[in-house]
């Protein structure tokens, strides 16, 4: 796979074979440089990177740098990255004519690696949302680290126990927050760090080099869409390369619709979709006006089957599988095209989510989400709003996980004041505001659907134009009355392609050049028929006129679950975490009409990761002793 793996220090053992797992698509490149105290193995997508590492500094310095910097901002205004030097050779320019300080105006999704021969130091330096993550664990002596955290427990000075409180949070909410996972030994480096090991002195240092403060500025709403169309547009620009061959993630919403319209040229599209629902038939609509060649990317029931074991490998503990969406099509979109585009994080930055908003329910009619902001007086507010929004169900462990902690417990011992600030899992954030509207990016590792940016990364080159260094500060600068009764991204459409923003949105049938009243009424008006009284009904139970199925019922009505389940038991029996009959309880529940979806299907995720039935083994082989296991629980 796409990513890298190390080891600083002591570590006499070979990482060899533990390197062999990173591989990427075919068009993959691999690096590998090794000395008797460092070692470095990285793959990337060649036509990304030139040859790794380069050297600098009169070749007292080697840089690694796995991902994309775009350009560059300081005092005097922004530069790009010329299109003839490659990411790699951007920074290292940078970082021999400014030292660590290029960091701060560095513009682009990486992670990066510094090994200065002179000092006797090797750094690690991730981006500011930390889009690339990096796990790592200190043990004797040794720092070893990985983007993907299925490849460190292989290192066998590392343990294999389970923290039961991050489990939970995985189980019930598909992610682990801050720097936090579900190993005892292993956490995630800081978004917008660098950490330093002293090869010498195995001392380790680490610094932040920026954290996100909210703003907002009171003014007018048009001044907000005339600045994010003008930055879009360079980013986009930036991001074009004439030379390869773009494609884009295209959906019937708005954030794909606008890097269309902001392209300006043709694009290869992909749709992913099960029938010809409205999703997909608005889809075909953008890509016919704006010019695109679209592929429709036919997923079946078998598609969420077969994809398991693959996406499962992928998983850092952040997802269900199959949210690894474009796994099973790698081959197709390869063939088609050079980079892939995404909308991705759109919603986070720039609409509602993640603001508290109020709610109305109607009864047997549902619940009616309305665009008035609550407010959020204290971190209280904030830890019952976020126990609110996971839902009762998820409030308690899942029966099948041998713990006594609830969500309040946990959030409540990983989240609180400290000097000042707020620590929310390893995070630091200055106020309830920075915690409430960036804790959902910074780190990136919070977004419970990660996976599907990881899986995505292994195909190909992406580009994610909504987490750019300019729109994320133009983001913290927007008050919050305009993400929750304006839409930015609509009137951005309507600037740049009048003719797409002619076309209705699917969760609203109300073309997106409409009034955000318009726009609100009509998805109340949609979500009600649809409900009540569908016009058309899908071929099959569980398919929907949007791009996801309903899973819960998915799972209810087919055997997929309870077979993989079956297949699982010996793994289940056999780890001092999980019990047999509280899975089997989960799955009954669920067939009983409990949605425990999110329960099950993490639960067959984790039961088909490698570090798993690595454990598995290694238990059996009575690795874990009873006083192991006791330790873990």
């Amino acid at each position: 796979m796409v990513g890298l793996i190390g080891s600083l220090g002591d570590y006499s053992g070979s990482t060899s074979k533990i390197a062999n797992s990173l591989h990427g698509s075919k068009e993959s490149t691999t690096s590998t440089y090794r000395t008797t105290s460092a070692t470095v193995h990285m793959a990337f997508h060649s036509q990304a990177n030139d040859s790794q590492p380069v050297w600098c500094r009169d070749g007292e310095v080697q840089m690694w740098l796995l991902g994309e910097a775009y350009g560059f901002q300081d005092k005097s205004g922004y530069t790009s990255r010329p299109s003839s030097m490659a990411s790699v050779e951007f920074c290292a320019s940078l970082y021999e004519r400014l030292g660590w300080e290029f960091l701060t105006g560095l513009n682009g999704n990486f992670v990066g690696i510094v090994y200065d021969h002179v000092s006797e130091t090797v750094s690690i330096f991730l981006d500011r949302f930390g889009t690339h993550p990096v796990f790592y664990a200190r043990v004797d002596g040794t720092l070893v680290f990985s983007t993907q955290i299925q490849l460190l427990p292989s290192f066998s000075q590392i343990s294999r126990r389970f923290d039961h409180e991050y489990l939970f949070e995985y189980l019930t909410l598909r992610r682990v927050f801050g720097t936090k996972t579900p190993l005892r030994d292993i956490e995630k480096f800081p978004p917008a760090s660098v950490t330093t090991y002293d090869l010498s002195t195995h001392e380790v240092t680490s610094e932040i080099y920026w954290t996100p403060h909210y703003q907002p500025e009171d003014k007018p709403f048009e001044h907000f869409v005339e600045t994010f169309i003008d930055v879009f547009q360079d980013v986009i620009d930036e991001r074009l390369d004439s030379d390869r061959e773009p494609g884009l993630m295209l959906s019937g919403g708005s954030d794909s619709r606008l890097i269309l319209a902001a392209a300006n040229r043709q694009l290869t599209a992909f749709h992913l979709a099960e029938w010809n629902n409205r999703e997909a038939r608005i889809a075909e609509q953008v890509a016919e006006i704006g010019n695109a060649d679209l592929r429709i990317l036919h997923r079946t029931d078998t598609t969420y089957l077969e994809t398991l074991p693959q996406n499962a490998s992928l998983s850092n503990f952040d997802g269900y599988y199959f949210q690894g969406y474009l796994t099973p099509f790698a081959d197709e979109i390869t063939e088609s095209v050079d980079s892939l585009f995404t909308g991705l994080y759109a919603d986070t930055l720039f609409k509602r989510y993640p603001i508290p908003t109020r709610s109305q329910s109607l009864g047997s009619l549902g619940t009616l989400t309305l665009p008035v902001g609550v407010k959020m007086s204290s971190l209280t507010d904030i830890l019952e709003y976020w126990i609110s929004s996971a839902g009762t169900a998820l409030a308690s462990p899942p029966e099948y996980l041998t713990t006594s902690h609830d969500l309040h417990e946990i959030l409540s011992a990983n989240v609180g004041w400290d000097d000042g600030k707020i620590d929310h899992h390893g995070i630091r954030y200055d106020s309830l505001d920075d915690l409430l509207v960036c804790s959902t990016y910074y780190p990136l590792s919070n977004d419970s659907e990660l996976i599907n940016l990881h899986s995505l990364r292994q195909l190909c080159p992406s580009h994610i134009p909504f987490l750019d260094n300019r729109l994320v500060d133009l983001h913290l600068r927007i008050p919050k009355r305009y993400r929750l009764r304006r839409d930015l991204i609509n009137r951005a459409v309507q600037r740049l392609a009048p003719e797409l923003a002619a076309i209705p949105h699917p969760s609203s049938d109300v073309p997106i050049a409409r009034s955000y009243p318009v726009q609100y009424l009509g998805r109340q008006v949609a979500s009600f028929r649809r409900k009540h009284l569908p016009r058309h009904q899908p071929p099959k139970y569980h398919l929907n006129q949007d791009s996801w199925r309903d899973h819960a019922r998915f799972a209810r009505h087919e055997d997929f679950v309870i077979d993989a389940i079956r297949k699982h038991k010996p793994t289940i029996q056999a780890l001092p975490f999980l019990d047999w009959e509280g899975v089997k309880t989960v799955y009954r529940k669920h067939q009983n009409g409990e949605n425990r979806t999110a329960e099950l299907y993490t639960l067959l995720t984790l039961l088909e990761m490698p570090m798993i039935k690595q454990a598995t083994m290694m238990n059996q082989m009575h690795s874990f002793s009873p006083g192991a296991a006791e330790e873990s629980a």
